[in-house]
């Protein structure tokens, strides 16, 4: 139970962090696109679809409170969500789609067994198109 409220909370204050200041209208409004990594199948699939809720929840928040602004713009957020099933391949295959093909800026995960070691691998990948990472 305390993992399954970690990850919710991890989830929750990534997106408050990201979000910063939010504003009604305003600016052009312009969309930042998270990435959200996690098991949404399998035997650890409740750990996964606890973290989708989570950052859905919080994205729909700070959208209709007018999104978040960022000096002079405001953004809608916008998640899009992969199913890693808990296997290392999967994950990284993922984090990379996420970066290359959906063009995020940001990916929220959470590590469930093997995928542990799949952000070592893809990580010298995303950190080159600059895409920010949990650490080490």
């Amino acid at each position: 139970m305390r993992i399954r409220a970690s990850i919710a909370t991890i989830a929750m204050v990534a997106l408050v962090a990201a979000a910063g200041t939010r504003t009604p209208g305003g600016a052009e409004d312009k969309t930042l696109t998270i990435g959200v990594l996690g098991p949404l199948s399998g035997g650890a699939a409740s750990y996964g679809v606890e973290l989708v809720r989570g950052a859905e929840m919080k994205t729909d928040e700070i959208n209709k409170a007018g999104g978040l602004k960022v000096g002079n713009d405001v953004y809608r957020i916008k998640l899009v969500s992969y199913d890693h099933k808990a296997l290392a391949a999967d994950a990284a295959t993922a984090a990379n789609k996420l970066v290359f093909q959906d063009k995020v800026k940001y990916i929220i995960g959470n590590a469930v067994g093997a995928t542990c070691n799949a952000w070592p691998r893809s990580r010298p990948t995303i950190r080159a198109a600059r895409t920010p990472t949990p650490p080490s």
